[in-house]
């Protein structure tokens, strides 16, 4: 996965924002890979991009106050950045069977952004 993980930044590099890992953090699992673009609209056209050619997304980390169980002890409470990031994430295909040409089609799409 790491070398899934070092392609995508080496070929989105400055078209992308990506989770940056703390200097401390000796391993990562990169059970996701996460970029963040602009905002909310770009996110949508290119996750239906995505779909159209047959790449399938998800948008993680739900902030907890959005999520309906914790909706009952966060009344009223907004959390700016969690909100931001959650409204400009789109995590691409990672994995450990995902094929090097799999992911060169993943990145020509999000190249069209």
């Amino acid at each position: 996965r790491k070398k899934i993980v070092d392609l995508y930044k080496k070929e989105l590099s400055g078209k992308f924002e990506f989770q940056e890992i703390p200097n401390y953090a000796t391993v990562h699992a990169n059970m996701f890979f996460a970029l963040l673009f602009k905002n909310r609209n770009l996110r949508s056209k290119m996750q239906k991009k995505l779909f159209e050619k047959g790449i399938s997304t998800r948008v993680t980390f739900t902030p907890a106050h959005l999520q309906t169980w914790h909706k009952r002890h966060f009344k009223n409470l907004r959390f700016k950045n969690a909100e931001t990031i959650f409204s400009r994430i789109l995590s691409v295909p990672i994995g450990n069977k995902i094929t090097t040409d799999q992911v060169e089609k993943v990145i020509k799409v999000l190249k069209t952004v």
